[in-house]
């Protein structure tokens, strides 16, 4: 059902469509995915919780990945999967994503956190990640950091089962198709790009990632390579541990900062790194101006997206060079709503998709 078209009204005739189609079996349109069926294997060894989300996400995946619903255009990106994640609290900021998403033609995965999201969204959209939390979450509270523990473990089980993971909260939107960004995971040669979090750089050469100040990775924007999937994995499950590690606090650890964790002893080599993971870590060592190819090829090599493209919410903003913005440091729904307007990115109004065919 195109967003454009779901009113109040059709949303929650929706609602009780997709729960009837679900009894059902999946008739009339949308499609209630057999885990059983999928022929992907998953690993041994894990819960009953862990397979049975893993048989889901293969089930969406193979559905959703390739970036755009016309899968041919860009073979290249076959194995790339978008991903978001949605709460019924903060639905609005979902449904406004995925009508700039929509509008550009993308296909995507959405990481449901509640039942009544997963519901709305149908198991061909959607996975259930647990019976979890559907009200707004203030930052720092304890369903908030849930959300975002869920967020790693799924990324991370989405690398482990060998797809590559374009990941986008939902109040990063992406206004225009992010060319320079989709050639560079087209080309293969970083295990992650990641958005900047830090508002004094303008071109990549300004941001390397100082873990000793405010110069840090950001959370809600990423794309994760499955091409050495065993020790990104570990790397991201290591990331996910802090996360889940209590007592939690505001210094420590919500998903970015976790992710940040896990980095930066991989980029010190530290003690914690353990067997399995990354040995090191390089820093844009594909960049020109650092010759190009990468002194140690067994490290992680990531870089930060280009910031003036993909702009964090502290950055200086470059509207004719922007791709995407990501609305973060403002912890107000309504004022996180009237910057992505001031950039013509808040594009649901009245429960109805109004793209801006010049911003297109």
């Amino acid at each position: 059902m195109p967003w454009e078209r779901v009113s109040r009204a059709s949303r929650a005739h929706a609602v009780l469509q997709v729960a009837v189609f679900a009894l059902l079996g999946g008739l009339v349109g949308v499609a209630v995915l057999d885990p059983a069926a999928v022929a992907a294997p998953v690993p041994r060894g894990y819960t009953g919780r862990e397979e049975a989300l893993k048989h889901a996400m293969v089930a969406v995946a193979e559905r959703r990945k390739g970036v755009f619903i016309n899968k041919a255009a860009r073979p290249r990106l076959g194995n790339t999967l978008v991903v978001t994640m949605a709460n019924w609290g903060f639905r609005d900021f979902f449904m406004n994503w995925a009508c700039a998403a929509d509008g550009m033609g993308m296909d995507y995965m959405v990481l449901a956190a509640d039942r009544q999201m997963h519901t709305f969204l149908g198991g061909a959209r959607a996975v259930l990640l647990a019976d979890g939390v559907g009200a707004k979450l203030e930052w720092g509270s304890e369903g908030y950091y849930d959300l975002g523990c869920q967020k790693l473990e799924a990324v991370a089980y989405l690398v482990e089962l060998g797809y590559n993971v374009l990941f986008s909260d939902a109040d990063n939107v992406i206004g225009r198709i992010p060319a320079p960004l989709l050639a560079e995971i087209a080309a293969g040669e970083y295990d992650a790009l990641i958005q900047a979090d830090h508002p004094d750089c303008q071109s990549r050469a300004a941001c390397p990632l100082k873990w000793d100040s405010a110069k840090t990775a950001n959370g809600g924007f990423y794309y994760i390579s499955a091409k050495r999937r065993g020790a990104m994995t570990e790397m991201l499950r290591r990331a996910h541990d802090h996360c889940t590690a209590a007592p939690r606090t505001q210094a420590c650890c919500d998903d970015q900062q976790a992710l940040n964790k896990a980095l930066h002893a991989t980029m010190t080599a530290s003690a914690d790194v353990g067997a399995g993971g990354f040995p090191a870590a390089e820093f844009c060592a594909f960049e020109a101006a650092a010759g190009g190819a990468p002194e140690n090829p067994g490290a992680l090599q990531f870089c930060v997206m280009h910031p003036d493209q993909h702009p964090a919410g502290r950055h200086e903003i470059v509207p004719e060079r922007m791709a995407s913005y990501h609305a973060n440091w403002i912890l107000d729904g309504k004022e996180k709503i009237k910057r992505l307007a001031k950039h013509g990115l808040w594009q649901w109004v009245g429960d109805v998709c109004r793209r801006d065919a010049a911003y297109q």
